[in-house]
């Protein structure tokens, strides 16, 4: 599991769009698949 050190993630809904918004100084890569698995476990399209 990805550290969530120094990651902001700021998810919101945008029409029919779930936005994904981040704010990192850690490595994107694993800020990105740390939200994805935060979306998957909290966000039913």
């Amino acid at each position: 599991m990805p550290t969530t050190d120094n990651v902001t993630a700021y998810l919101f809904r945008k029409e029919d769009h779930l936005v994904i918004t981040l704010e990192s100084r850690a490595d994107v890569v694993h800020g990105v698949q740390f939200v994805r698995t935060v979306a998957r476990s909290t966000w039913t399209p």
